[in-house]
């Protein structure tokens, strides 16, 4: 993970009331490098001590899970920064519940003016375990900070990190322990595309296919060594999607005609590469065909620069399962 330094800053104190009462302090957050998400609210937060730094914007749109990239956050009527100075020692319950406790209060409050710009760097990070999470460096370019007749500028300093999950676990690698054997939604009709799925709670991997291709591939036939069956993959009759729904999954959400309302699918991710299938003869006359996802790359439905690759064997193989036919 990327360390951020240690905060800079250029504050330049432009005006200020003649009577010295102004209190804005020192803007010191360096030792505070990770913001904080207020979920009641959905701002990112720095406390340090007394002083509180929020940041107010659509965390969606400006921290995706994309990596390499670098957003401009441009202050205006929707994208707020906002400094306050409380009476104690701040925590969270003072900033994100619905009913603020009584102490301590907000003794100032300062509104970045619009037109100030932060931007956001994103690295995707992966773990020695293979999980992945984004870390989004966040730095302010220029603000201009505005109390009644008061301004104050701060310049080239880094707010802080914030972490965003993969948002899914895909775990669907039970494999070498003899637990995935795909589904296949039976719907009568042998023109109609085929579906073979997996369900793991809320999440489901599918492979979607012509009933040509389902028959070239799953033939009752043993393959030769390293001579699997292969089929690449397409936008239109022959893909592999990842679903993850806003609930518990089933047979009859991913197989009916007429799905159920709920659960919804609140991400979909769409495939490059191809499907392989090796076949073998357990007994006489019954074959267990196995099916590897090879090369496989799953992109975002709803932004193909985001994109993440399952856990692959040295080959670039990822078994999705095994089934039998007679």
């Amino acid at each position: 993970m990327k360390k951020l330094s240690a905060l800079f800053a250029i504050v330049l104190l432009v005006f200020a009331c003649d009577d010295g009462d102004m209190t804005f302090k020192d803007f010191n957050f360096g030792d505070v490098t990770t913001a904080q998400l207020c979920t009641a609210n959905e701002f990112l937060y720095k406390i340090n001590g007394t002083e509180v730094l929020i940041l107010d914007v659509n965390i969606e749109e400006y921290f995706s899970n994309i990596d390499g990239t670098i957003d401009t956050i441009t202050v205006n009527s929707a994208n707020k920064v906002i400094y306050r100075n409380y009476s104690g020692t701040v925590t969270s319950s003072a900033i994100c519940t619905s009913l603020p406790p009584a102490t301590p209060t907000v003794v100032e409050e300062w509104n970045a003016s619009q037109g100030g710009e932060l931007t956001v760097t994103t690295t995707k990070l992966v773990s020695d375990d293979g999980d992945v999470s984004y870390e989004h460096s966040i730095s302010i370019v220029r603000l201009e900070f505005v109390k009644d007749d008061e301004t104050i500028v701060i310049e080239n300093q880094n707010y802080g990190t914030y972490t965003t999950s993969q948002g899914f676990d895909f775990d669907f690698e039970d494999f070498s322990n003899g637990t995935i054997n795909p589904s296949k939604c039976d719907s009568g009709d042998e023109s109609a595309p085929k579906i073979i799925y997996e369900i793991n709670s809320d999440e489901v991997l599918k492979i979607i296919i012509t009933s040509e291709n389902f028959n070239t591939l799953f033939v009752n036939e043993v393959t030769g060594i390293d001579a699997p069956r292969i089929l690449e993959l397409d936008d239109a009759d022959n893909r592999v999607i990842f679903d993850v729904y806003s609930g518990t999954a089933s047979g009859t959400l991913i197989c009916s005609n007429t799905p159920p309302v709920t659960p919804v699918v609140e991400q979909r991710w769409l495939t490059t590469g191809e499907i392989w299938v090796t076949t073998e003869e357990v007994v006489v006359g019954e074959f267990q065909h196995t099916v590897i996802f090879h090369d496989v790359t799953f992109f975002n439905s709803t932004n193909n620069e985001e994109t993440f690759k399952p856990t692959e064997d040295e080959d670039g193989n990822y078994v999705f399962g095994q089934f039998g036919t007679e």
